[in-house]
């Protein structure tokens, strides 16, 4: 479906742009030689070159090129754009899924585990410098903390940091908040590390942009709250920092 969307949006571009320039240029080539004084290649409507750049020599031009770019289209593998944006062959994914923001694949990394890729970038994974980190960002604070009970993980990734947090006898409600649905869906690839996190009876699931719960809750309401850093290739926004870090000291 999508493939046939984007080809049809690629011949309408083309057979619009082409016909507009060849109409404009040919316009305006024919209103300079017919400011000429002596204009011997201007013998009438329908002759010569002033016949050659008629509207409807314009319109078949268009339509040629318009058919020619869609029959190259059609002639590249179904995967091609996808596995340009890919780090890595696209006959080495698992899966690759295409979603309403997103394009997810997930691989084996180079050092053992699983990694997400999202729209090109390596996300997570479960590699283990990964979840090292990952895990510490629960593990450290709830271990410094008196019976912890409310933890809050914003950004889900591949579960590592939702999985550790639930280790923790203490805890008896991790809420999940993540912007993509499609992120969560698949969760499942990486189930032998995050244990299948999102179906702890303690665990709540919400797709959502992580400040919008954190106002609707009271000051104090977690214990913890956690929020996984975007890759380095991935700059984030100070704004965004911002915004997300003043209610969330409010509400721990």
């Amino acid at each position: 479906m999508l493939r046939r969307t984007i080809a049809l949006l690629v011949f309408v571009s083309v057979a619009d742009a082409t016909a507009t320039g060849f109409i404009t240029v040919g316009r305006a080539f024919t209103a300079r030689l017919a400011r000429r004084e002596a204009a011997p290649y201007v013998r009438g409507p329908r002759n010569g070159w002033f016949g050659m750049l008629r509207p409807g020599w314009a319109l078949a031009g268009s339509l040629a090129l318009s058919g020619a770019a869609l029959g190259v289209w059609l002639l590249l593998p179904s995967g091609y754009l996808i596995s340009r944006g890919l780090l890595f062959p696209i006959e080495k994914a698992y899966v690759v899924s295409e979603g309403l923001t997103e394009v997810i694949a997930v691989t084996d990394g180079p050092d053992g585990g699983r990694v997400l890729v999202t729209n090109g970038h390596p996300m997570s994974s479960t590699e283990l410098f990964s979840q090292r980190y990952m895990r510490a960002m629960a593990h450290i604070p709830l271990v410094s903390l008196d019976s912890p009970a409310r933890v809050l993980v914003i950004c889900y990734g591949v579960g590592n940091t939702a999985h550790a947090a639930t280790l923790h006898p203490s805890v008896r409600r991790v809420d999940i908040v993540d912007l993509s649905k499609h992120v969560l869906q698949h969760s499942s690839f990486f189930s032998d590390f995050n244990h299948d996190v999102l179906h702890d009876p303690r665990v709540a699931v919400y797709v959502n942009d992580g400040r919008d719960p954190l106002r609707m809750e009271a000051p104090g309401s977690y214990d913890l709250i956690t929020l996984e850093p975007r890759p380095s290739s991935m700059p984030a926004s100070p704004r965004s920092i911002r915004g997300s870090s003043t209610p969330a000291r409010a509400r721990v």
